[in-house]
C-alpha cells in the first residue's frame, strides 16, 4: 500500500522535487531531517497520549512525553517556513493542472465511470451495508490492542480465567487472573466459554484471524488460478489438458474433506530444497529453449516440453545428484497455517477454470490478433491485453469466496484440525461451548455471540460481491 501510494502521489511531488532541488544540499537536508524529526516526535507523542488515556502513564513517561514535546515543536516551528515556501509552489501546479483542458478531457472517463460506479451503489442499498458491516470489522482489528490489551506474550491466545469446566454469564467479574487484572481487565463482557476462555476477547482478536484466513487463502488461490488459468486458455493443446485434468481430480473430492486430509497430511516443518528448485528451473528454461529455437514447436508445446524438462532435472537431483545441506532449510508451519495452505490448495482450481473459459473467449477478439500481427510476445498479450479484461468475474468469485474461505477455516477448528487450541478463532470458541448446545439454553452466549460474528462476517463479504457484481459484470451494470 505504501508503494501505491507513492506511485499515486509522484505526478504531484515531482514539481515539488524540483523547486527542492533547485536549492542548495545543505537546505534539503536540513528540510529533510526536520520532517523526520517532527514525524517521529508527532508519532511518539500519539503513543504516549494512548497510555496516557489508557491509564498507564507514569513519571518516567510523562518526561519522556515532554521531551519530544519539545523536540518536535522546535523542530516544527523550523518546518513551518519551508512548508510555506513550498505550499505555494503546490497550489499553482494543482490549479494549473486542474484548469487545463488536457487535463479535464483526460479525466473525464475515469470521473463518468466513478460517478457510474457510485449511482450504481446508491441504487443497493444492501451493497452499502455490507460495506457498513466490513468496515465495521476493519475498525475492530484495526483497534484491537486498545479493545482489548492483550494478556499473555501472544496476543492472539485468549486469556483464561481459571478452569472451571462451566461457562460464566455476561458481566462476570475477573477473579483469578491477576494479569488480567493489573492489565485493566475487571469483568467478562461476553462471558467465558468452558475452560474459562474470554469471549469478548476471542471475538475481538478473532476478526484480525478472520480478515488473515480470508485475504491471504483468496489472494494465493486468485495467484496460482490466474497464473494456470491465463496460460491453459492461451497455449491451448497438452499444456491445457495437462492442467485441467489436475483440475478435474481436485474437484473430484468434496472441498472440506480434501482440506481436512491435506491439513492433518502436511507435515509440521516443511522441507524446501532451494537446489532441487533452482536446478529444475534451469531444466524448464533449457527445454523450452530448445523446443522454441531447435525443434521449432509452438508457444503451447514448446511450454510442454519445457515442463518435461523441469521433471527430467527434478528427478536427476533426487536420483543422482543430491542437493547439498547447505540449500536446504525447513520451514515450520503451526496449525493454522497448515490450514492456510490446505484451502490455498482447494480453492485455485475454481479461478483457473473460470480465467480459461474466459481467454478462450478473448483470445478471439480482433484486438488480440491485432497485437499478434504487430508482433507482440506472448507475455505481453497475456498480461498486458487479456487478463485486464478478463479479471473482472474473478474479482467478483473472490469477493464472494472470502467468506466461504472463512467458514471453512471454522469449520476445521471447530473439528479442532485447525488453529491451535485457545487460539483467538471464532470457530474454534463454537467448539469450546459444543456440550451446551441444549433446549434450555443455558449457555447461549457461549456458542452463540461467536456464531452471530461469523454469520455478520460472511454476510458482509456476500454483499459487497454482489455489489461488485452489479458494478462490474458487463451484462448487468447498463441495465
Amino acid at each position: 500500500m505504501l508503494i501505491l501510494s507513492v506511485a499515486l502521489a509522484m505526478p504531484i511531488w515531482m514539481p515539488v522535487m524540483q523547486q527542492l532541488q533547485s536549492k542548495t544540499v545543505l537546505s534539503f537536508l536540513t528540510t529533510a531531517t526536520e520532517v523526520v524529526i517532527t514525524t517521529v516526535s508527532g508519532f511518539m507523542l500519539i503513543v504516549l497520549a494512548t497510555l496516557y488515556a489508557l491509564g498507564r502513564e507514569s513519571a518516567r513517561k510523562r518526561k519522556t512525553m515532554m521531551i519530544f514535546g519539545l523536540i518536535g515543536a522546535v523542530s516544527a516551528f523550523l518546518l513551518v517556513g519551508e512548508i510555506m515556501e513550498t505550499l505555494g509552489g503546490i497550489l499553482g501546479i494543482l490549479s494549473g493542472a486542474l484548469s487545463s483542458e488536457d487535463f479535464r478531457r483526460g479525466m473525464k472517463p475515469q470521473l463518468s465511470e466513478a460517478k457510474f460506479m457510485l449511482r450504481r451503489i446508491k441504487k443497493s442499498p444492501l451493497s452499502i451495508a455490507g460495506m457498513a458491516i466490513i468496515l465495521f470489522f476493519v475498525l475492530i482489528a484495526a483497534l484491537a490492542p486498545v479493545l482489548a490489551p492483550p494478556v499473555t506474550r501472544d496476543p492472539y491466545m485468549i486469556w483464561k480465567d481459571g478452569v472451571f469446566v462451566e461457562p460464566r454469564p455476561p458481566g462476570s467479574a475477573v477473579i483469578r487472573n491477576k494479569a488480567a487484572v493489573e492489565k485493566g481487565w475487571t469483568t467478562h463482557l461476553f462471558g467465558t466459554t468452558s475452560g474459562q476462555y474470554d469471549i469478548y476477547y476471542g471475538i475481538i482478536w478473532g476478526t484480525i484471524t478472520a480478515f488473515r484466513v480470508g485475504i491471504l487463502v483468496v489472494g494465493g488461490a486468485l495467484i496460482i488460478g490466474c497464473a494456470l488459468g491465463i496460460i491453459a486458455g492461451y497455449y491451448g493443446g497438452v499444456v491445457d489438458e495437462l492442467m485441467m485434468r489436475f483440475t478435474d481430480i481436485i474437484f473430484a473430492f468434496p472441498g472440506l474433506i480434501l482440506a481436512m486430509a491435506l491439513v492433518l497430511a502436511l507435515p509440521p516443518k516443511w522441507y524446501l530444497d532451494m537446489f532441487l528448485l533452482i536446478f529444475s528451473a534451469i531444466g524448464f528454461i533449457v527445454f523450452a529453449l530448445l523446443g522454441s529455437k531447435l525443434l521449432k514447436l509452438t508457444s503451447g508445446k514448446s511450454l510442454a516440453f519445457g515442463f518435461l524438462g523441469f521433471i527430467i532435472f527434478a528427478a536427476i537431483d533426487i536420483l543422482a545428484l543430491k542437493s547439498p545441506p547447505i540449500w536446504s532449510m525447513f520451514l515450520p508451519l503451526t496449525r493454522l497455517e497448515k490450514c492456510l495452505v490446505a484451502l490455498t490448495i482447494v480453492g485455485w482450481p475454481g479461478y483457473t477454470r473460470l480465467l480459461r473459459g474466459e481467454v478462450l473467449r478473448i483470445k478471439q477478439e480482433d484486438y488480440i490478433e491485432a497485437a499478434k500481427a504487430v508482433g507482440c510476445s506472448d507475455l505481453r498479450i497475456m498480461y498486458k491485453h487479456m487478463l485486464p479484461n478478463a479479471i473482472y468475474p474473478i474479482l467478483i468469485s473472490a469477493s464472494l469466496d472470502i467468506g466461504a474461505i472463512v467458514l471453512t477455516a471454522a469449520a476445521l477448528s471447530f473439528l479442532n484440525i485447525g488453529s491451535p487450541i485457545g487460539y483467538a478463532d471464532w470457530g474454534q470458541m463454537i467448539a469450546f461451548a459444543q456440550n451446551y448446545f441444549n433446549i434450555k439454553m443455558t449457555s447461549w452466549y457461549a456458542f452463540f455471540i461467536p456464531g452471530f460474528f461469523i454469520v455478520l462476517f460472511v454476510l458482509g463479504w456476500n454483499l459487497i460481491g454482489d455489489a461488485f457484481r452489479d458494478i462490474l459484470d458487463p451484462t448487468l451494470r447498463r441495465r
